[in-house]
C-alpha cells in the first residue's frame, strides 16, 4: 500500500514538474507554488519509497520482558484467586478492579447495582 503512494506521490510529481519546466521562462507566482508542490511531493514520495527501519534488538527484547512479566504477574492473580476459591463473577469483578475499573462501571457492565454483593465471600486479605 505504502509503494503504491510513494508512486501515485512520484507520479503526480513528474506531471507538476514538467507543467513547471514548461513554464520555467515566466516563473509566476503560480509557476513557485507548482514548485514547491513537487518539492513537497518528491518528499513525500520519498519517505513512502523507503522502508520503515525494523524494531531494534533492544525493542524487541523490551517487549518479550513485558510479555513475561504479565505472564508472571496474570499466574500470581490466578494463584491467589484459587486460593480464595473466588467464584467465576468474583473473578470478572477481581479483574476489572485490578485493571481500575470503577465499581460503578462494573455495575452497570455485570447488570447490578454498586455494592449488591449478592452472596460475595468476605476475603482477609493479607
Amino acid at each position: 500500500m505504502l509503494l503504491a503512494a510513494a508512486v501515485l506521490q512520484i507520479g503526480c510529481g513528474a506531471v507538476f514538474a514538467y507543467d513547471v519546466f514548461t513554464e520555467r521562462a515566466a516563473m509566476t507566482r503560480d509557476a513557485w507554488m507548482e514548485f514547491l508542490a513537487v518539492v513537497a511531493l518528491a518528499i513525500g514520495g520519498g519517505y513512502h519509497a523507503h522502508p520503515s527501519p525494523a524494531p531494534s534488538a533492544a525493542k524487541l527484547e523490551d517487549r518479550t520482558r513485558v510479555g513475561r512479566s504479565k505472564r508472571c504477574v496474570s499466574g500470581v492473580v490466578e494463584q491467589h484467586f484459587r486460593e480464595w476459591q473466588l467464584t467465576e463473577a468474583e473473578r470478572d469483578v477481581a479483574l476489572l478492579s485490578i485493571k481500575g475499573v470503577s465499581t460503578a462501571e462494573i455495575a452497570v457492565m455485570r447488570h447490578t447495582r454498586e455494592g449488591d454483593n449478592q452472596g460475595a465471600k468476605r476475603l482477609d486479605l493479607p
